[in-house]
This record gives C-alpha cells, sequence and structure tokens, in this order.
C-alpha cells in the first residue's frame, strides 16, 4: 500500500505542471546604472530578471538581482514565490483521475 501510495504521490508532483493551465505570464529584465546609493557603494549596475505567472493550480513570482559595484564587488540576490490554490487543483487532480479510470 505505501508503494502504492508513493507512485502515486511522485506522479502527481512531476505530472501536475503539464495538467496546470497558464491563465498569464510575464517578464521583465532590466538594466539600471546609478550613484548616489546610501547604502554599499556609491555607483554600481544593476541586472535584474523578473517572471510571474498565474494558472488554475495557483502562481508564482520571481526575481533575481546581480549587483556589480564600482569597487568590484558582485553581489546576486534572488527570491521566488509560489501560491497552490487548493480547491481549484482539488477539481482538476479529481477530473484527472475520472479520465485516468
Amino acid at each position: 500500500m505505501k508503494t502504492i501510495l508513493l507512485s502515486l504521490m511522485t506522479f502527481i508532483l512531476f505530472s501536475a505542471p503539464s495538467m496546470a493551465k497558464t491563465k498569464w505570464s510575464d517578464f521583465s529584465l532590466s538594466y539600471l546604472k546609478g550613484s548616489d546609493y546610501e547604502l554599499g557603494d556609491n555607483k554600481r549596475e544593476v541586472i535584474s530578471f523578473e517572471y510571474a505567472n498565474g494558472s488554475t493550480w495557483g502562481d508564482t513570482f520571481m526575481f533575481f538581482d546581480r549587483l556589480i559595484s564600482d569597487n568590484g564587488d558582485v553581489e546576486t540576490y534572488g527570491e521566488y514565490n509560489s501560491r497552490f490554490h487548493v480547491k481549484n487543483s482539488m477539481v482538476l487532480l479529481k477530473t484527472f483521475m475520472l479520465q485516468a479510470l
């Protein structure tokens, strides 16, 4: 029984993204160069990548910043956030399970 449950959970985990329908998505790539920063080096360049999407299973947002300072310091920072909508996902999962039977 544990093997069947583990197999089902693995199948759902890896097939879930393919079952979700994308409602919207957007991305941004930015290059900023500035001076007079209050923290850190006075002059720096920042390359930013942002991505967000919404699907029938939830939504996702992530960004990554690459900071290059005049003094030679290089920093990379990023965040990833994903929300899972249980109600919508359960309806889709039930539909998928019925179709599989």
